[in-house]
């Protein structure tokens, strides 16, 4: 999945990024909670990343500004507002503090409103599903958050890498799907999609 998402990664003949490539390996040994966390830090960073220097802090600044909005406890919005003043660092205990409170939902809704900065084709990669824990939670907010990628953005790919699990199977349930076993044994793509499908 790496070599995927590298041999995607294309620039212009002024250095400018083509395809904006987000890749994100689930990790075993992190819990559910983790395993949220570490992916909308990632998604952050990896945007910011992309962008031009000058524009890097205006994602981590737009994304805690929308969860602001979606906070309805006045004293914890007080408490996200003073962060988003005085943060500018992706990688911060500031932006990692939003993740001690019960605001899941709202984060990833708020993660949904920094699509808009991407203007290119985006390659969205995501590798190891299955390692999660106990990771209905995750694959459902994933689903929403991937439909919401593909209404913003005409161009682009989605990837998802998983071995055998029929909580992913039931939570990406209608999407196209390729089984590599399947393929081993001599089972055609287009048939596997096509009985995906139906």
């Amino acid at each position: 999945m790496t070599h995927i998402a590298n041999e995607n990664k294309k620039r212009n003949s002024n250095g400018l990024n083509l395809v904006f490539v987000f890749y994100y390996l689930c990790r075993s040994r992190h819990t559910l909670d983790d395993t949220m966390k570490h992916f909308v830090l990632s998604f952050l960073h990896q945007i910011s990343q992309h962008l031009p220097r000058n524009q890097r802090s205006t994602v981590v600044k737009q994304f805690l500004s929308a969860l602001l909005k979606l906070i309805r406890d006045e004293g914890r919005r007080l408490e996200i507002l003073e962060s988003l003043i005085h943060s500018n660092n992706i990688k911060g205990s500031v932006v990692e503090s939003i993740f001690t409170h019960s605001w899941i939902s709202e984060i990833w809704a708020a993660l949904s409103s920094v699509l808009p900065v991407i203007q290119e084709e985006i390659l969205f990669v995501i590798d190891g599903l299955d390692n999660v824990q106990q990771g209905g939670d995750f694959y459902m907010r994933l689903r929403v958050f991937i439909k919401a990628l593909r209404l913003k953005s005409v161009q682009s790919k989605i990837l998802l890498a998983s071995s055998g699990s029929d909580g992913i199977g039931v939570a990406f349930h209608g999407w196209p799907c390729i089984h590599h076993d399947k393929e081993r044994e001599g089972v055609s793509t287009q048939n596997i999609l096509h009985q995906k499908q139906n």
